[in-house]
């Protein structure tokens, strides 16, 4: 038997009765120290169920407990900190409601570094969790990331060089450190993107005001009318990591292309059925509309997804082509919507998809990525350093994930090498839209792994 009586939550007095030791007889500061060395939450969280002595000691040191593995996380996933910080204290942020503080939150995000060297307070910086709450969600966070590395290493495009059977051959995906951090980076800033600039997320099982989820200030406009938070944003980023987040849309696109397919066959499933009564249709022959077989008006989407005790029918459907030809809009909700979506029954996340998708329509995520290349964006902290004539020296003098990967510069520096005289914005290849090298994650990927791929010299030059 083991009894023990607390002097205060680290200190504990144990008192032993004879019998054979037990682990819950070891003094307090092993407990604590071997809690240290298990190597992740789930099985911290099952031993100290299993034992009223190791849960007391856990509560007492809970806080640092959870900060170190939340320490090891960022290490393990190859993240900087301000990233996910960044990302999960956007959540909500709509610049069309919160201006002020999505500004102030780009501002500290981009200055990151500067800041922590002044040793501003936590409420300020973004380098570290500001309270124990931001670290237990952080953690949460850090489960969406890893979900994505370990799924991207499996599921990542196949190049268009490659069949499948050679890419299969491939996976599951190794990546390095580096690319590690480029991946990271990218999904963060994805979230962040849309957390602040995106579409509001709709409730399929609430009704709300379609202004409720707009956020006026989208759409492309000329730079000396460019919103400040947008330039805080995307000036603050060097060219090469707007390619990073391109780069990974096509893999989000296709995550949604076969939840897109389930959705889309079923509903066709569904179009002879009958309208809902309560809808007040004259017809009554036909739930879902279809072009060129019925042409008689039909209730809107609108009233189908807001009409009660009845499914969500989709309105619009046309035979030539599949409905759900939208993978690109619903990027534009995120990482964290696919994660949800992923993991929700299906009824629910048929319900969420239909709901949304028309908030989305009519742009591509992020199709303001090549502002960089078109308006020419101006660079500010920090991305302004590698504005210069000295490019090159000072690629060299920083490490791989602070700089373009090498089948970037071949791709986007040609005259690399060539010409001392051009600074890198007027070195860059002038180009326009979406870049075909996304479609294989080209700036992902570090040089060392694309020849190993033998990857042809029309992919990696040019056109």
């Amino acid at each position: 038997m083991v009894g023990f009586i607390v002097h205060s939550p680290d200190q504990f007095t144990y008192i032993f009765s004879q019998g054979k030791p037990t682990i819950e007889s070891l003094p307090t500061d092993i407990i604590v120290l071997i809690l240290f060395q298990i190597p992740d939450i789930p099985s911290v969280r099952s031993l100290v169920r299993a034992s009223p002595i190791w849960h007391h000691v856990y509560l007492a040191v809970r806080q640092r407990i959870l900060r170190f593995h939340l320490n090891q996380e960022f290490e393990s996933l190859a993240i900087d900190p301000a990233e996910a910080i960044t990302a999960l204290r956007s959540q909500g942020l709509y610049l069309r409601t919160y201006r002020e503080e999505a500004i102030a939150l780009l501002d500290a995000w981009r200055r990151h570094q500067e800041i922590a060297e002044l040793a501003l307070t936590p409420s300020i910086r973004v380098d570290q969790p500001r309270d124990f709450e931001e670290v237990i969600d952080l953690l949460h966070y850090c489960r969406q990331l890893r979900f994505f590395l370990e799924d991207f290493s499996i599921n990542a495009i196949c190049p268009q060089w490659m069949s499948s059977t050679q890419w299969n051959d491939n996976l599951p995906l190794r990546l390095s450190q580096t690319e590690q951090t480029r991946f990271m980076r990218a999904v963060c800033r994805l979230q962040i993107h849309t957390n602040i600039f995106g579409p509001a997320l709709k409730n399929p099982y609430t009704v709300s005001r379609a202004a409720d989820y707009r956020n006026f200030w989208q759409g492309f406009c000329p730079r000396d009318q460019m919103e400040p938070a947008y330039q805080l944003f995307h000036g603050a980023m060097p060219t090469w990591e707007y390619d990073e987040i391109a780069s990974l849309v096509p893999y989000f696109e296709d995550k949604y292309r076969a939840i897109c397919s389930e959705i889309d066959a079923d509903l066709r499933k569904l179009w002879e059925l009958p309208c809902p009564p309560h809808l007040g249709h004259p017809s009554g022959t036909s739930g879902i509309s279809v072009h060129g077989r019925d042409r008689e008006p039909r209730p809107s989407l609108e009233e189908y997804l807001t009409a009660p005790n009845y499914p969500l029918y989709v309105y619009d459907i046309s035979e030539s082509s599949s409905m759900f030809d939208m993978e690109s809009q619903l990027v534009i909700f995120g990482p964290k919507f696919l994660y949800c979506v992923l993991h929700m029954t299906y009824t629910l996340r048929r319900d969420y998809i239909l709901k949304n998708y028309t908030t989305g329509r009519g742009g591509w995520a992020f199709a303001d990525i090549d502002h960089n290349y078109r308006s020419r964006l101006p660079f500010i902290y920090p991305a302004d350093r590698h504005d210069t004539h000295d490019y090159k020296l000072l690629w060299s003098t920083l490490s791989p994930t602070e700089q373009p990967s090498g089948v970037w510069k071949r791709l986007n520096l040609p005259k690399l090498g060539r010409d001392a005289d051009l600074s890198l914005r007027e070195a860059l290849v002038d180009r326009h839209g979406r870049s075909p090298s996304w479609a294989w994650a080209y700036a992902i990927w570090d040089m060392k792994r694309v020849r190993m791929w033998e990857t042809p010299p029309r992919h990696v030059t040019p056109a």
